[in-house]
């Protein structure tokens, strides 16, 4: 419902303090600059001879609305300088940046981050200078308390794998289904399916998404929608009314109960999204139990966001709302036989809930449970999957040419690092939200759609298609209205159905030993991946050129999985966009 945390060039997760990490006691004073006209990327206010205001000092780091003279959403910039004598291994640590914020060193940015009230830590060490720095820190409030909340401060440190971990990874993901390994998920945007809407008409495609390899299908919120202060004329399906409900558009619950039993016998799994963080304004709760929401000062029930009005926020200081919840949910596991929750939003619901949940929950049957959110901590919280949003904002800045193919292997190396042992992260290009909001897939990535699905599919994790994705969606779908999807055939199909089966017999090499070739081309991202006497090759060109590259005579052997030529001693000519996926005999 919302964009989660993304990781982009040198952001990693916060650290807990080890001997080789401290405090930098550095003379350094904050300023601050709003920017309410955005203007200062044109005017590169990051960079190291910006003359910045200097009236507001940042003497505390609390909501900016209390340093100006009226309430402020909007974008924001921190500005600092320190002086060093030489270059040092120093870290920018931010508690909370609320919503978004990208951080710059001497007029360099080095790192983008995504989500309040998630702790982060940058390195800065490859961008410090001896003598003067500057550090600039571009803020984006959306709505409510705006700026770096909590503390900002500069760490020491020795060793930069120090800064990658956390409790987290040394904590331990809870045991996945046994069916998750080599699985493929498809995301149902059931309005949007089919002209109908309905269950009913949905099922007609059960036996097409067997033959294009789907093995888990997440349907979107099935409940009831809330009228009052709907948004749009059929409003958001993550407004729910009643949690044990079903929404009439789509048929009626019998027919999902049914659509549950044909997907178990043709060997899915199903999942349904869950919205734990808040209700649609005439769910009955608020007039039954209105302790459960949170307020604002005046005592009004509060949206979470000013930009969500059409729902209400919960507020899970309330045991009883707990055990409200966790019923419903087991209700629907009872009732419909669903193989697990999709959790909306699951970072602004607090982790032990989540614990207290999933220690219920995993009673009743096998499921899985799959995190909107990408914080480590959701792991040891009950999640076995989380999503991969940082490859995917990686993955769209890429292909725009604002970041080289290694950044990729950064990213994953940070992953290998932080996330505890077990933890499984769901690798996508589109999903509902991004489809909606940001754009479809060949939209955003252009020609670069195939390159960017085969890396999904071929890296460790479980690849996501979203309902469309396989006849190549082309456009937004409407997130308050219906707007159909237009299926025609499409060679997409062919090619998706290509990589679930290839994910199917790969999926335990997928998960082993991944090295990294051809490093020396910042445009191609290769590597091998090897589990006992399974190996596969992948060579993608990420740049509007055609590349020349020369892979090691080790893989002359391999065939190509999509039935082109093996690789030769002539090297290999990918066009523009290009892709190999090369598998050993």
């Amino acid at each position: 419902m919302r964009r989660c945390i993304l990781f982009l060039s040198f952001l990693l997760f916060a650290c807990q303090q080890t001997p080789s990490i401290k405090p930098l006691l550095l003379d350094a004073q904050w300023f601050f600059q709003a920017d309410s006209a955005r203007i200062g990327i044109e005017q590169k206010w990051f960079a190291s001879d910006f003359a910045h205001s200097r009236s507001i000092p940042a003497n505390d780091f609390s909501d900016w609305d209390g340093w100006l003279p009226q309430s402020f959403d909007g974008v924001g910039w921190y500005f600092a300088d320190i002086t060093l004598e030489r270059a040092e291994r120093i870290a920018l640590a931010l508690k909370n940046a609320d919503d978004e914020a990208v951080i710059y060193v001497n007029g360099i940015e080095v790192a983008s981050h995504s989500g309040a009230n998630i702790p982060f830590v940058v390195d800065l060490y490859s961008k410090l200078n001896p003598g003067l720095n500057r550090i600039a820190v571009r803020v984006t409030d959306f709505g409510g308390p705006g700026g770096l909340l909590h503390d900002v401060s500069f760490l020491a440190y020795r060793n930069a794998k120090d800064l990658q971990e956390n409790r987290s990874s040394r904590g331990q993901s809870p045991k996945p289904p046994k069916w998750i390994r080599g699985a493929v998920i498809y995301e149902v945007n059931l309005r949007q399916f089919t002209p109908a809407g309905t269950v009913n008409a949905f099922t007609e495609q059960l036996p097409r998404l067997q033959e294009l390899g789907v093995d888990i299908l997440w349907f979107m919120p099935l409940q009831e929608i809330g009228q009052q202060k709907r948004k749009g004329t059929l409003g958001s399906p993550y407004s729910v009314r009643d949690y044990r409900s079903f929404n009439p558009e789509f048929g009626k619950l019998d027919d999902f109960k049914e659509l549950v039993q044909q997907a178990h016998a043709m060997g899915m799994r199903v999942i349904i999204d869950w919205v734990a963080n808040h209700t649609a304004w005439d769910h009955y709760w608020i007039e039954e139990h209105p302790d459960w929401y949170n307020r604002n000062a005046e005592g009004e029930i509060v949206a979470p966001i000013a930009d969500w009005s059409d729902v209400a926020d919960l507020d899970y200081n309330s045991s009883a709302l707990r055990t409200a919840m966790i019923d419903a949910m087991v209700w629907w596991i009872r009732e419909t036989d669903i193989d697990g929750f999709r959790c909306d939003v699951a970072e602004m619901v607090p982790l032990d809930f989540w614990r207290q949940a999933t220690l219920k929950l995993f009673k009743e049957k096998e499921i899985l449970m799959l995190a909107e959110g990408e914080h480590p901590d959701l792991h040891t919280a009950g999640f076995h999957l989380t999503y991969s949003s940082k490859l995917y904002w990686l993955l769209n800045r890429v292909v725009k040419g604002q970041a080289g193919a290694g950044e990729i292997d950064q990213l994953l190396a940070a992953e290998a690092t932080v996330y505890p042992k077990g933890a499984l992260r769901m690798r996508f290009t589109s999903n509902h939200d991004e489809n909606s909001w940001n754009g479809s897939a060949p939209e955003r990535l252009g020609e670069a759609v195939r390159a960017c699905a085969v890396l999904t599919f071929a890296i460790h994790g479980v690849p996501l298609i979203y309902n469309g994705q396989e006849i190549g969606l082309n456009k937004r779908l409407e997130f308050f209205e219906k707007d159909p999807i237009d299926w025609q055939e499409n060679a997409l199909e062919e090619f998706y159905g290509s990589l679930a089966r290839f994910v199917k017999q790969h999926h335990a090499v997928r998960d082993g030993v991944r090295i990294r070739l051809l490093a020396e081309n910042e445009s191609v991202y290769a590597f091998h991946s090897h589990h006992d006497s399974q190996e596969f090759v992948v060579v993608i060109n990420f740049s509007p050129n055609p590349v020349r590259v020369h892979l090691p005579a080790a893989f002359f052997s391999f065939s190509d999985w999509f039935g082109g030529s093996s690789p030769s001693i002539e090297g290999l000519e990918l066009e523009s966009w290009g892709y190999r996926l090369y598998t050993n005999p």
